[in-house]
């Protein structure tokens, strides 16, 4: 096995001891978490809990917390989120953001440019990008407007073109039907298979139980519960503070 094979397998994306106050309440205490490359790990627990701040704290856009934040074993807690995402970072967001007024070709153009690769090289990763997820029909609409299992393939499509190391996506099943959540899954799957590390916030748990390797759990900003999915579902701590409040 050679050395940059070795690396790739070991790439991972850590945070240790992290805390952050908000307007007096502290929305995450002392949270460590490690998300591995070609893995894809699942962040679950009610709301309130501290699961979007922790995205921000990993991608960098909070500007004050405690604890630490790595990168294959870099330092990067001081980066700003452009400078983690230049390491292969990229971060989805509640409510699948894109350019309405450009086409869905273009925000995948987007991406794809954001990299820095040439035009032309961009130009390819996006049609692979297109033909891959399936969006080639509607290429050249606008994106607003269109259903939202396709919105969401356009979201994934546009942050797989950036070529991260790591993926964060927050509810990134919200609003699909069941037919559009078994699809999304299988795209998130052949990321993983592509060797990008995926953390997902989510509060589906069928989708969660189906396309995660490991569970981390929040309740109240604390890490109440790390484990594999049968784990995570078997606790009875989890099941008291989290699972029993919902439909499984």
């Amino acid at each position: 096995m050679d050395e940059a094979t070795t690396a790739a397998e070991t790439a991972s994306l850590e945070c240790h001891g992290i805390g952050v106050q908000r307007g007096g309440v502290r929305a995450l205490d002392d949270v460590s978490l490690r998300v591995d490359v070609g893995e894809i790990v699942g962040l679950i627990g009610p709301n309130g809990a501290g699961k979007t701040t922790l995205l921000d704290a990993l991608s960098g856009f909070l500007a004050r917390m405690s604890g630490t934040v790595t990168i294959n074993g870099a330092d990067v807690t001081r980066e700003s989120a452009s400078r983690r995402s230049r390491r292969g970072i990229h971060r989805t967001f509640q409510g699948s953001r894109l350019f309405s007024n450009l086409s869905v070709e273009e925000n995948v153009m987007v991406g794809a440019l954001a990299s820095g690769r040439s035009a032309a090289a961009a130009r390819s990763e996006c049609d692979e990008l297109l033909a891959s997820l399936e969006l080639d029909r509607w290429r050249h609409q606008r994106s607003s407007g269109l259903p939202q299992g396709i919105t969401q393939r356009i979201v994934l499509a546009r942050a797989l073109a950036t070529r991260p190391r790591f993926l964060m996506l927050d509810e990134p099943a919200a609003g699909l039907s069941e037919v559009e959540t078994e699809e999304f899954e299988h795209l998130l799957r052949a990321a993983r298979e592509a060797g990008t590390g995926v953390l997902v916030v989510e509060h589906d748990m069928r989708f969660v139980e189906s396309v995660c390797d490991r569970i981390y759990v929040l309740s109240e900003g604390s890490l109440l519960f790390q484990g594999t999915v049968a784990d995570t579902f078997a606790s009875p701590v989890v099941q008291q503070a989290y699972l029993g409040e919902i439909e499984h």
